[in-house]
């Protein structure tokens, strides 16, 4: 499987942001007609998010499902190109929180995330803090957390009092909080599928570096 690199332009993130969700945009190139048989592309993408570029790769056929722009806070949402971003089973999220460095570090930020999550989880959560990581020369730390019984719904959707709501499913995903110069940055990959126990969990320390291969390396410029 081979890599392709693709910019996104400060003016190309700024328009996209005015995309409506039921009409999402895939990162793809213009290309010849297709022989018989395709080779199947990971797609580099790269972010100008507040004071840097965040890059990351996607695999083939993932789509953007949502973006927005509030305030200090940068929001991406990926999913495969056949799921819908309210029922994802696969979810890859980028975000940034601008000028947040100079008073919060990586761990203080998760900490605070991981605290919200429990309160949302209405199962038993797990939490695995992972390595330190640098990236690009910036510092962070990484992390599993998942929760065996989450309410089968958008986070979006949280606060909405009759948010609809199918059956609950079991949630698992990589973390990583990244210190830029400036901003705070947190990517991960999710998945959502049957209730587990903490005995049956779907990702766990030995088996998420292939379940997070696909998005990595990350940069952050």
């Amino acid at each position: 499987m081979k890599r392709v690199t693709r910019k996104l332009t400060s003016s190309m993130a700024v328009s996209m942001l005015v995309l409506s969700i039921s009409a999402p945009v895939a990162f793809v190139h213009a290309k010849e007609p297709a022989p018989e048989v395709e080779e199947e592309t990971d797609l580099s993408n790269e972010l100008p998010i507040f004071s840097q570029n965040l890059g990351f790769y996607l695999p083939a056929g993932w789509k953007l499902a949502f973006q927005k722009l509030e305030s200090n806070m940068y929001s991406a949402e990926y999913v495969p190109a056949k799921q819908k971003l309210r029922r994802w089973k696969s979810l890859f999220c980028v975000q940034g929180y601008q000028g947040m460095a100079d008073s919060v570090s990586p761990q203080q930020f998760f900490d605070s995330f991981a605290a919200t999550y429990k309160q949302t989880c209405q199962g038993e959560v797990y939490l695995k803090q992972l390595e330190n990581v640098q990236i690009s020369g910036n510092n962070g730390i990484s992390a599993l957390m998942g929760c065996t019984l989450m309410p089968n719904t958008h986070r979006s959707d949280m606060l909405k009092e009759h948010a609809h709501q199918s059956q609950p499913q079991g949630e698992m995903g990589y973390y990583t909080v990244l210190e830029g110069r400036d901003d705070l940055y947190m990517l991960h990959k999710s998945i959502r599928g049957n209730v587990f126990t903490l005995q049956s969990l779907p990702v766990n320390q030995d088996t998420w570096p292939a379940f997070i291969k696909d998005m990595k390396p990350y940069s952050l410029q």
